[in-house]
């Protein structure tokens, strides 16, 4: 059976240049990733999607999450990727 999981965030203050959504993002995609899933970040356009990149590599490397942006790497290179809508 399918199912959905919705978050409600508080508020949606910045840090690290990141919103509440998108720091949620990085740390549900390493959440996923570690449970051995592919995930695909639907990111808005492509400047969210280096913003995302760029957070995803700045972890700690017992945080780090292999991923790479749509198009980079050969394709289902890596199990995370980064995709906007003129790029998928």
């Amino acid at each position: 059976m399918k199912n959905a999981t919705f978050y409600v965030l508080e508020t949606d203050a910045t840090s690290d240049g990141l919103s509440a959504v998108e720091a949620l993002v990085c740390n549900l995609a390493e959440t996923r990733w570690r449970a051995g899933k592919r995930v695909l970040i639907a990111c808005e356009d492509e400047q969210q999607a280096i913003r995302l990149d760029e957070a995803l590599w700045q972890r700690p490397a017992n945080a780090f999450v292999p991923h790479n942006l749509a198009g980079e790497g050969p394709r289902y290179g890596a199990p995370v990727e980064l995709a906007w809508p003129q790029r998928r």
